[in-house]
């Protein structure tokens, strides 16, 4: 897999996970526990993209 796809589908895993994390969080009986492990979750990818990019550019 090429850089610039991995890049992709880490975004694209991003933004999925952003969408079920803002879906958890409007639910009126949100798993607080899930939402944290969400929000752990969409940090590391948000590292993972940063540090691709940092590499491409390097």
């Amino acid at each position: 897999m090429s850089m610039e796809n991995h890049l992709h589908a880490l975004e694209k895993q991003r933004d999925d996970l952003k969408k079920r994390l803002h879906e958890e969080m409007t639910h009126p009986a949100a798993d607080e526990r899930a939402l944290r492990e969400m929000k752990r979750e969409k940090l590391v990818l948000k590292d993972r993209i940063e540090e691709l990019r940092r590499s491409q550019s390097a």
